[in-house]
């Protein structure tokens, strides 16, 4: 992505000797959110990432003023944000509410960048089995939260093979 670098890459208190340009995602979103909270006329932005079931899990934030002289970090923001729930939460549909430009670049940004073709193929095709979309929205229009849950598990009759797939080495269990 570009404009990446538009987002405050604030450095760890301690630096990794292995990757000395390594910068938390953690540490950026707190150093973007506190420009937000020190500048007057930051904007709501509410996103809602919608499943196939009905589901529907929202998120409020804020980004800077479009006279901002740092709100070109807006867009980075909220596409490294989105992209964090919907990989989080799962979607099939996002609609986002507030400002008219930032939700349009997003939308563009699914539709034509080849990491959001990627990511809108494979929540929309391959996991939802239909196609992804961004819908830019009022804060009125907006779905309210729905969130279901399944019990997931809970078979502890007859045989089972549990697996770690970690980073180092592979576990394996049968029982």
């Amino acid at each position: 992505m570009d404009n990446l670098n538009a987002l405050p890459l604030a450095r760890p208190r301690l630096t990794p000797e292995l990757d000395p340009a390594f910068r938390p995602a953690a540490l950026v979103n707190d150093a973007f959110r506190q420009w937000v909270s020190e500048s007057p006329g930051s904007q709501k932005v509410d996103l809602a990432l919608e499943q196939v079931d009905g589901s529907v899990s929202r998120f409020p934030t804020e980004v800077l003023p479009e006279d901002h002289p740092n709100a070109r970090a807006n867009f980075p923001y909220l596409e490294r944000l989105t992209k964090f729930l919907l990989w989080s939460r799962g979607a099939s549909r996002i609609y986002l509410a507030g400002p008219e430009l930032l939700a349009n670049e997003l939308k563009r940004h699914f539709e034509q960048s080849t990491t959001g073709r990627f990511d809108a193929d494979v929540m929309g095709n391959r996991i939802y089995e239909r196609p992804f979309q961004v819908i830019p929205t009022s804060f009125q229009d907006l779905p309210p939260a729905h969130e279901t849950s399944a019990p997931l598990g809970r078979h502890l009759d007859g045989c089972r093979i549990g697996f770690d797939l970690g980073a180092s080495d592979r576990k394996v269990a049968a029982v």
